[in-house]
């Protein structure tokens, strides 16, 4: 090989996955190999089937297994294993932050398939930033894993993600620091014992409203709003709630408003006024449907169903769980 494609190659070895074009070139260039130079070293290892074309368009690529334990060998005997990692780290928290906002506009149908190929290489990109405590890396990787395995239906993987969120507050600030106190407390069941829930969820408010991001400090009212009513401090709650209804913007998606009402649902059931319940839950459901959310469209027909009951709406109950 040339010693362009020498360079390429070894420093593709950092993915653990398939990578698409722009995450490789954020890999592979450098000072001394520019995006021409590096494009040109990455069609030339395809041709000669070093690096396997795995998807045509958009152009998604993959190492074999063999090939990229051979590849490693070859970037540690160059010393550049450091700083390739580092520019692994970058390139998917930027990865991190692209989903997320895309989330937003985007159905579970388009946006789970166009993230779930990059998950390992989140994945090794989180584990890492833990080792050298990069909390900037951390933040926006493990904000999107977190929801990636919600929006999923997968909750295996939320106590560890927690605590690595947890592990790297000591290490960050700003929003940074913001982003992980919400990845300590995402909206789920699961309790780390080494942080209150309600304190991660009130901290993260906290953080969010001295660095002025409205949106965000919505999300996390709606947290801290939900982890009051577990609590059964229904009086916190319901002004969470109100503070975050206030701060809503008539241009949000039906994603963002679902939030609101599933929100507005929970409290009404807590406190046990059941037709504010049904209420909120059949607007939740309209606007998971709207927005494409499967996940979300799956468990509000689940609660409508047994609210419905509640309520004496037998026919209303049996129609929702037979649409399940």
């Amino acid at each position: 090989l040339a010693p362009e494609q020498q360079a390429v190659l070894r420093r593709l070895a950092v993915f653990r996955g398939s990578f698409d074009l722009e995450r490789a070139l954020r890999i592979a260039v450098d000072d001394a190999l520019d995006a021409d130079a590096a494009l040109e070293a990455l069609a030339e290892l395809v041709d000669k089937s070093l690096v396997k074309l795995e998807r045509l368009d958009p152009p998604r690529y993959r190492l074999s297994e063999m090939t990229r334990l051979y590849a490693a060998e070859c970037l540690a005997a160059a010393g550049e294993t450091l700083a390739v990692e580092q520019r692994h780290g970058l390139a998917m928290a930027a990865r991190a932050d692209e989903a997320l906002a895309a989330l937003w506009t985007s159905t579970d149908a388009q946006w789970i398939p166009s993230i779930a190929p990059d998950a390992d290489d989140l994945q090794a990109a989180a584990d890492r930033a833990l080792a050298t405590r990069d909390a900037e890396v951390a933040a926006p990787v493990l904000e999107l894993l977190i929801r990636l395995d919600m929006q999923r239906g997968l909750d295996a993987m939320l106590r560890p993600r927690m605590r690595m969120a947890q592990q790297l507050l000591a290490f960050a600030q700003g929003a940074c620091r913001a982003r992980l106190l919400q990845c300590a407390a995402p909206k789920s069941p699961i309790v780390l014992s080494e942080r209150p829930r309600v304190q991660a969820a009130a901290d993260a408010v906290a953080a969010w409203r001295e660095l002025g991001d409205r949106t965000r400090l919505h999300e996390a009212l709606l947290t801290l709003a939900y982890e009051w009513a577990v609590a059964l401090r229904g009086t916190e709650a319901d002004a969470a709630l109100a503070e975050a209804m206030s701060l809503e913007d008539p241009s949000w998606g039906a994603r963002r408003r679902e939030m609101v009402a599933n929100c507005a649902s929970s409290l009404a059931h807590w406190r046990g006024d059941v037709h504010a319940c049904l209420a909120h839950t059949r607007l939740a459901l309209s606007l998971a449907q709207a927005a494409g959310d499967e996940l979300g469209t799956l468990k509000h027909r689940l609660n409508l169903a047994n609210v419905a009951l509640l309520a004496g709406d037998a026919a209303e109950s049996l129609a929702q769980g037979r649409a399940v």
